[in-house]
């Protein structure tokens, strides 16, 4: 049976040729991974009702106000913030949002140390424009889990006519697409605010004034959103 051992390194050497061949091919037909696309939009405010300003404190409240601000002031004039609309957003339900930050520019030039801010939405599907201020005081009180702090030292002196752009607000706006009756096109309220009363206040002027939509529509808080599918 000579002819036999002579065939068995011969047979070994073909599986292993065939052994290669099978994970070279196997490689080959392997399904490709599936590359998705990100999408980047901005929103702008449309009308004056659409950016406000609200001095909790006081219950004052301004829908052609020229500036949209946050921080403290003196004793007398305290926990001030804003409420931004933006209508629109395109983002299909439950779509991963991988980053969001709105930029606002410098009313006029604040470098107050101790201003604390914080970034929250009205926690509903499609929200409607300002209209009083216990509209406001409303939508407020039932805002979103997902908050995000802006303070000093983290929140920078400002100077005047010059853009900042805030922390990543990509837990905020998460949170409302992936809401039971979020639909792509829906219309949402940012708001951007010290009502918790955290900066301080004294003589000196310890708040961030941004332009408004009455300032000039062009200078008006802008919004940035980057998605893509689950």
């Amino acid at each position: 049976m000579t002819w036999i051992k002579k065939l068995t390194p011969n047979i070994n050497l073909l599986l292993v040729v065939l052994l290669i061949a099978g994970l070279v091919a196997g490689a080959v037909v392997l399904p490709a991974q599936p590359v998705y696309a990100y999408t980047s939009a901005n929103w702008t405010i449309g009308q004056s009702s659409d950016d406000v300003l609200y001095r909790l404190a006081t219950s004052s409240f301004d829908t052609v106000s020229a500036v949209n601000e946050a921080g403290a002031n003196t004793d007398a004039f305290y926990q001030y913030g804003s409420g931004m609309r933006y209508t629109g957003i395109n983002i299909p339900k439950d779509y991963v949002v991988t980053n969001a930050y709105i930029s606002f520019r410098a009313f006029n030039s604040d470098s107050g140390a101790s201003t604390a801010t914080r970034f929250s939405a009205s926690d509903e599907d499609d929200a409607a424009t300002f209209s009083t201020s216990g509209d406001f005081d409303t939508r407020w009180t039932a805002r979103t889990t997902a908050r995000v702090d802006w303070d000093s030292p983290t929140l920078t002196a400002w100077t005047g006519a010059v853009w900042y752009d805030s922390p990543d607000l990509s837990t905020i706006i998460q949170e409302l697409v992936s809401r039971a009756g979020w639909s792509s096109g829906n219309d949402i309220v940012i708001f951007w605010d010290d009502h918790e009363d955290r900066s301080t206040h004294g003589a000196q002027d310890h708040r961030r004034l941004a332009a408004s939509y009455d300032t000039n529509p062009a200078y008006a808080p802008k919004l940035f959103i980057t998605w893509g599918p689950v």
